[in-house]
């Protein structure tokens, strides 16, 4: 459970494959803003997201602007047996910044990514 809280009117749910074309332009936005590129591409993260274990619904979540614009995003990684490493990756679009929505999305992810413990050996 997250205790940050959104802008009024921001929302968050997982990302769906529908999502594909929006979460790639918004990852690109803050790649050209960054280095001026876009470095980002749906057939990637279309591969990424049927990856076997990665549970799109679990491990992906979106926030979305009161206008319907992808504002960030984050996705957790912990598919690897013996689960002792835990990815965590997103971005918040730069027209998005400082509105707390990337500290949302972190705090989400290190919810979820703590839920992988539980696969970890017990030595580990």
């Amino acid at each position: 459970m997250t205790r940050t809280t959104l802008p009024a009117g921001f929302t968050s749910r997982p990302a769906t494959l529908e999502d594909l074309t929006p979460v790639t332009a918004m990852l690109n936005r803050g790649s050209q803003a960054l280095i001026g590129v876009d470095k980002h591409f749906a057939a990637d993260y279309r591969a990424e997201w049927s990856t076997p274990g990665f549970n799109i619904e679990a491990d992906t979540r979106l926030v979305i602007a009161p206008n319907g614009d992808i504002a960030g995003y984050y996705e957790v990684w912990d598919v690897v047996d013996p689960h002792v490493h835990v990815n965590i990756w997103g971005q918040t679009d730069p027209a998005y910044t400082n509105l707390g929505i990337g500290s949302y999305l972190l705090e989400w992810a290190e919810t979820r990514a703590r839920q992988a413990l539980a696969k970890a050996p017990a030595e580990a």
